[in-house]
């Protein structure tokens, strides 16, 4: 399947989102010039005005870029940029200063705290104890915007409840 929407934004920067629809992906691959093809032939269907200055590609997948590379712009997507240094506290040692210079994270305790707290949420989830629970644990996504913040507020907010109700 293929999901394919338009975003339009005023000129007082308000955003407007219109889901075209979700459509079975019939292209013979999934190389990037059947990529292409098959959702300029969606958007042909709703005849849109699009020019170089309006058909705008917020993914950040290679696929994406290069299929539409010759026809529009492309600006990165944000959720993207911010998931990314999100997990930065959570997952590297290392990140990039600059190109060619690396710096180490320093936040080992933030990355002990992260990967107990990952391990208890497994567990609570595959035992089903998390039924005595007032709010159902949410599983870390690396994926999912914010995944890592949405666990962790998730068990915070269970924490006073947390013990009484796994010990029972």
């Amino acid at each position: 399947y293929c999901g394919v929407a338009l975003r339009y934004v005023t000129d007082d920067f308000q955003l407007f989102t219109f889901i075209l629809g979700c459509f079975p992906y019939n292209a013979v691959s999934h190389s990037t010039q059947h990529l292409c093809e098959f959702v300029n032939k969606v958007l042909a269907e709703y005849n849109p005005v699009l020019g170089t200055t309006k058909f705008v590609v917020t993914g950040n997948e290679a696929k994406m870029l290069a299929a539409f590379r010759e026809q529009c712009c492309r600006i990165g997507c944000a959720d993207h940029y911010l998931n990314k240094q999100l997990q930065h506290p959570f997952h590297s040692e290392k990140i990039h200063s600059n190109r060619s210079t690396f710096e180490a994270v320093g936040c080992e305790l933030a990355q002990t705290v992260f990967d107990h707290v990952k391990k208890i949420v497994f567990f609570v989830r595959h035992s089903h104890k998390q039924q005595k629970l007032p709010r159902k644990l949410q599983n870390y996504s690396e994926t999912h915007f914010s995944g890592a913040i949405i666990m962790l507020d998730i068990f915070r907010g269970n924490l006073s409840k947390f013990t009484r109700s796994i010990n029972q």
